[in-house]
């Protein structure tokens, strides 16, 4: 199981620091959302309203600090996404969608933007 939701949108408010904000990697806020996907599928309605909430938090982080380049669009005025396409990519995709590899650890990796991935079995 990934991290705790509810955690995850306390810990966006109260950050002090916009490098996670906009930060690459795994401890980036947008990576962390992304990957709660894994847990907690999106077309899910309970997982929607949630998504909803932590990225609608995490676009007025944005706001607050002058980061308008990074909020992902389209937003309503509380600056809600209108879909999770434009955060997630296209289909909102979900484990057991192809836009997801499970590795042999148990974790999931997701193929973003339709790149390609070209598996070679080792010899």
């Amino acid at each position: 199981m990934s991290e705790n939701p509810s955690l995850l949108r306390s810990e966006i408010k109260g950050s002090t620091s916009t490098v996670p904000l906009t930060g690459e990697g795994s401890t980036s806020f947008p990576s962390r959302i992304s990957s709660l996907a894994a847990d907690y599928p999106t077309g899910d309605v309970q997982n929607f309203h949630m998504f909803t909430k932590i990225i609608q938090q995490l676009n007025r982080k944005l706001d607050e600090n002058n980061l308008y380049s990074h909020i992902i669009q389209p937003t309503d005025a509380g600056f809600r996404p209108l879909n999770f396409d434009d955060f997630f990519g296209a289909g909102s995709p979900s484990v057991g969608v192809s836009d997801y590899l499970e590795l042999q650890d148990g974790d999931f990796m997701l193929q973003e933007n339709g790149s390609k991935l070209i598996l070679q079995q080792d010899v």
